[in-house]
C-alpha cells in the first residue's frame, strides 16, 4: 500500500480531493472502528472529520462506509483549519501519529481488509 507523501497531501487536498487515515479500533472499545477524512470545504477551509461506526465487518464485507454510526444524529465529527499543515500538526498531536499514512478516499477499506485478515490469524 503506497501512501500518500505530505507534497501529495497538500497538492491533493488543494485540488478539492478527499483523502482519508484508517485508525483502526478503539483502544476502549475494539467493536468501534475510527478513520479521519481531510478535504477542502467551499469556503476554503481545510476540513477535519472524524468517522466512527460499529465494527460490523468481516473479510467478506469490507464497506466500511455502510457500517453503522456510533451515534446515528451525528455522521461525523468535523474541526476546520486554516492550512493543511496546521491539520496535519494537530493530527500528529491530538491522535499521537508519528506517520500520516493518508490515502485516496475509497482505499481505507483495503487498510480494514489487513485489520480483517489479522484477526483471522
Amino acid at each position: 500500500m503506497k501512501y500518500l507523501s505530505e507534497i501529495e497531501i497538500r497538492t491533493l487536498i488543494n485540488l478539492g480531493k478527499t483523502l482519508e487515515i484508517f485508525l483502526g479500533p478503539q483502544i476502549d472499545n475494539n467493536e468501534i472502528i475510527n478513520w479521519l477524512s481531510l478535504t477542502k470545504n467551499k469556503a476554503g477551509e481545510v476540513e477535519l472529520s472524524t468517522h466512527s461506526v460499529f465494527d460490523d465487518g468481516d473479510i467478506d464485507n469490507l464497506d466500511i462506509y455502510s457500517f453503522e454510526l456510533v451515534d446515528p444524529d451525528e455522521d461525523y465529527q468535523t474541526k476546520e483549519f486554516s492550512t493543511v499543515d496546521e491539520a496535519m500538526t494537530y493530527i500528529r498531536e491530538f491522535h499521537k501519529l508519528t506517520d500520516l499514512r493518508f490515502l485516496n478516499q475509497g482505499v481505507i477499506q483495503d487498510e480494514y481488509k489487513k485489520l480483517k485478515e489479522k484477526d483471522k490469524k
